[in-house]
Formats: C-alpha cells, sequence, structure tokens
C-alpha cells in the first residue's frame, strides 16, 4: 500500500515538474520567437482614399496605419475622413489599440468627421518601452498634442476608452481652448469606482507572472480570449480573428507595456485628485456614454458625480444596458449614433 501511494505521488510530481518545465520552456523559447514580422510588412501605408477603410484582421489594419515621429519615437496612427468635417480624436485604452474602433470608423467617417485614431507610444503597431519614464500620464498625452499639431489641427473633438482617461484629463486641462467637445466613455474618473483584478496596482508574482504571461503565444491567446469573455456581454463577439487584433501587439513587447500600467497605480492616485480639482474650471460640451455591465470601470455610482463635476446636462447622459467592457465591438453603430448627435 504504502509503495502504491509512493508511486502515486511520485508520478504526480513528475507531472508537476513538466508542466513546470513546460512553462519555463514557453517563456523562454516564445520570448525569442514572436511574431516580429508585421511592422516590417507595413513600411508603406495603403495608397487608399481617406474614405476608404476595409479591414477585416490586423495585418489589414496595419496598412492604414500612418507614421508620425516625435523626439526619435515612431507612433502610428489612423487618419480617415470624407470631407472637411469636425476631427475627433478617439484615444484607445490598455490593453488595447486603434483597431478598437474599426466597426465606429466607417460610420462616422460616413456622418463627416475626420477621424484621428493613433496607437500610443508602447502599444499597437507604435514604438514599444519599458521605459516607464517613457509611459506617464503627462508624456502620452504631449504626444497625443504633438500629433494634432503635426496634422495641423488646432481645434479637435476627443473620445476615448479606458485608460485613455488619464491621458485625456491630462490634455483637456493643458488646453482645454482646443477641446470643443468631450465624450466620455467608461473611464478612470474617481479611484473609488475602479476595480482591476485582485492584486493588480504593484510590482508582484501575479502581475510578473500575467505580463509575462502575454509574451506568450500560447498563454498570450489563453489570456486574450479569457478577457474577451470576461469583457463583452455577448461572448460570441469574441472570434479568434477579433481576438487576435489584440493579441499580435502584445506578442510583439506590448506585454511591457500592460506591465507598466499595471504596476504603477500609484501614478492613478495621484493624478485623480488633481484632475478632479480642475474639472470645476473647465467649460468644455461633455457627454458621457457608458454600458452596464463593465466589472472593472464600475460607473453607476460615478456618473452623479462625473457629470457635476464636468458640467454634464442631464439629456447627455446615455446608459448602455446590453454592454460590456469592449461596447465598441457590440454597440458599435450606436455609439456613432450618440457621437453625430452630440458633436456636430
Amino acid at each position: 500500500m504504502k509503495s502504491m501511494k509512493k508511486r502515486i505521488f511520485a508520478g504526480i510530481g513528475t507531472i508537476l515538474w513538466v508542466a513546470i518545465l513546460l512553462l519555463l520552456w514557453l517563456f523562454v523559447y516564445e520570448s525569442k520567437h514572436q511574431f516580429l514580422d508585421y511592422e516590417e510588412s507595413v513600411g508603406t501605408t495603403l495608397d487608399a482614399p481617406k474614405t476608404e477603410y476595409a479591414v477585416t484582421d490586423w495585418m489589414s489594419h496595419l496598412w492604414y496605419l500612418e507614421t508620425f515621429n516625435i523626439q526619435w519615437q515612431k507612433i502610428r496612427y489612423l487618419d480617415r475622413w470624407d470631407r472637411d468635417g469636425t476631427p475627433l480624436l478617439l484615444v484607445h485604452g490598455t490593453p488595447t489599440n486603434s483597431r478598437l474602433w474599426r466597426k465606429m470608423i466607417p460610420g462616422l467617417v460616413a456622418s463627416g468627421y475626420r477621424v484621428i485614431a493613433p496607437d500610443q507610444f508602447g502599444f499597437g503597431a507604435s514604438q514599444k518601452s519599458d521605459d516607464h519614464a517613457q509611459l506617464t500620464i503627462p508624456k502620452q498625452s504631449q504626444r497625443l498634442v504633438a500629433l494634432m499639431d503635426h496634422l495641423e489641427i488646432q481645434e479637435f473633438a476627443i473620445a476615448g476608452h479606458d485608460q485613455w482617461s488619464l491621458w485625456v484629463w491630462e490634455t483637456i486641462t493643458q488646453i482645454p481652448e482646443r477641446i470643443s467637445h468631450l465624450v466620455v466613455f467608461n473611464s478612470i474618473g474617481y479611484r473609488d469606482w475602479f476595480h482591476p483584478p485582485a492584486g493588480f496596482g504593484t510590482a508582484n508574482i501575479g502581475t510578473k507572472f500575467t505580463g509575462r504571461a502575454m509574451w506568450s503565444k500560447l498563454l498570450g491567446r489563453v489570456f486574450a480570449y479569457g478577457a474577451m469573455i470576461w469583457w463583452l456581454q455577448d461572448t460570441s463577439q469574441a472570434t479568434m480573428t477579433m481576438i487576435n487584433g489584440y493579441l499580435f501587439p502584445l506578442l510583439n513587447n506590448m506585454n511591457n507595456t500592460y506591465y507598466d500600467f499595471i504596476t504603477h497605480f500609484d501614478d492613478i492616485q495621484q493624478a485623480l485628485p488633481v484632475y478632479q480639482q480642475k474639472f470645476v474650471d473647465l467649460d468644455i460640451p461633455t457627454t458621457i456614454i457608458r454600458w452596464a455591465h463593465d466589472k472593472i470601470l464600475v460607473g453607476a455610482d460615478q456618473i452623479p458625480t462625473l457629470a457635476q463635476a464636468l458640467k454634464v446636462q442631464e439629456q447627455d447622459i446615455h446608459i448602455l444596458d446590453d454592454a460590456a467592457h469592449f461596447v465598441q465591438e457590440e454597440k458599435a453603430e450606436e455609439i456613432v449614433e450618440l457621437i453625430s448627435e452630440f458633436v456636430k
């Protein structure tokens, strides 16, 4: 009997060691064999009319990206329009990229907007870095303003999602005179209503494993699929084509940017009170578009406080019931209609 138990425990131990060695091999091997070819394949922007944006997968999206260099840092961005309409700057969050807006862009362009959607530094197809000093809120905001200066756009509307709010709060408080309209999606406006996964915020075993796992084709795919299931209300939207649009950049060093974010919540803690004090001095027409089932950026209690601070009229507050964190994947047409009604 004892001999049998020893064999069972020895077998279990062997399986565990094999699993550990397999994970270590995945981390080491795949960190050296990533999808490093896609940036080379998009050295030239697709020569297509500005009205065109026919995107299916991640690679087709890359062909529409243009390049802007600021202080030797490469920023990739979309710039699509139909005619001289209101410039609208769309800012993604973490860990996404400009492809987040792909279902909305054709409708916005058809409505007459000039749509600018950058991959923020460290995200998507833009240059990557693991230097926290280059990924701070003020630095990211400065790049947004520099991009609009590069495009010679003086006044513009701005909208975004998730971590965008930190970059946008910084931007609108620095250059309020240049912002014609503000569209607030689910945002980090007040720390009490920001509910990230347990353990996130500082460098620890959990955050290190999460950041490293995103570098693995296998574990990164598991993470991306699991995140989409959690962040979508309609999980049937989580196709592999959709998921790969978020996964591929993570496999090309964007995991460093995500790791930087989930280990520096102290930046958020310090910045939010400053922005909240500045909100009262702003006079920018603002609409709030939120979705009811977001598990990370809980909005029901935050909305009255944020609406009062930003002087938002009741008719400009919209709650979308059947959507979760990635509403752009689920309610694109409805969002386009709300923006078109508000940003004239």
